[in-house]
C-alpha cells in the first residue's frame, strides 16, 4: 500500500535470501545529500556484514578440594566429588552453533580433560549432547572442537558447558565460541 507508516506494515519473520530490503547508500548522493535509497538483497547484505557472525561465552570453573565454584550460573553443593562433572548454563538468544571450547588449566601435569556439552531445552533436565576429551597442559590453552549441527541449538535455547576433571586441578577457564544459524 502506498503512503503506509512503516510501523503500520505486516512484520516479516523469516526472510528469503532474495527478498528485497530498502537501504540509504550514503556514498551516492545523487540523490540527495544525505545519501541515495537503494535496494539490496538478505543474500547481499549477509554477505556485507561477512559469512560467519560469532558469539562468544566465558565462564570458569574453580576447584578447592570437594567444593566448586561456578561462574556465569551456580549449582554446586558442598558434598559433590571433585570428579564429577560440572556445569555452566547460558541462555542463548539467537539461533547458533557451537564452533569450540577453549580451555586453560591453572595447575597439575599434561593429562586428558574431558569437555561436555548439553542442551537444556530438550527434555528440561539437560541432554548430554556429547564429549570431547582432549591432552590439556598447565598455563595452555586447549581447545575442544564440536563444530556440527548435533551442537545446534535453537533461539532461546539454554546451553551448558560441563567439565569432568580427570585430576584435582585448582581450576581452569573457558571460552565457548558459536557461530549464528
Amino acid at each position: 500500500m502506498a503512503f503506509q507508516k512503516l510501523t503500520d506494515k505486516t512484520a516479516l519473520t523469516t526472510a528469503a535470501s532474495d527478498d528485497l530490503m530498502h537501504i540509504v547508500d550514503v556514498s551516492d548522493t545523487t540523490g540527495s545529500a544525505e545519501g541515495t535509497s537503494k535496494k539490496i538483497t538478505v543474500s547481499d547484505l549477509g554477505n556485507a556484514l561477512g559469512s560467519t557472525q560469532w558469539f562468544t561465552l566465558q565462564g570458569a570453573f574453580f576447584q578447592n578440594s570437594a567444593i566448586f565454584s561456578y561462574w556465569p550460573a551456580s549449582g554446586a553443593t558442598l558434598s559433590e566429588s571433585p570428579y564429577v562433572a560440572y556445569s555452566n548454563l547460558c541462555p542463548l538468544p539467537v539461533a547458533m552453533r557451537l564452533v569450540d571450547v577453549t580451555l586453560w588449566v591453572t595447575s597439575g601435569g599434561t593429562r586428558n580433560e574431558t569437555v561436555n556439552i548439553y542442551n537444556f531445552t530438550t527434555s528440561g533436565a539437560g541432554a548430554l549432547l556429547g564429549s570431547v576429551t582432549a591432552s590439556v597442559s598447565s598455563g595452555q590453552a586447549t581447545r575442544f572442537v564440536y563444530d556440527t549441527s548435533t551442537f545446534d541449538f535453537p533461539a532461546l535455547g539454554e546451553f551448558a558447558v560441563g567439565w569432568t576433571p580427570s585430576a584435582t586441578p585448582n581450576g581452569c577457564s573457558f571460552s565457548a565460541r558459536f557461530k549464528l544459524l
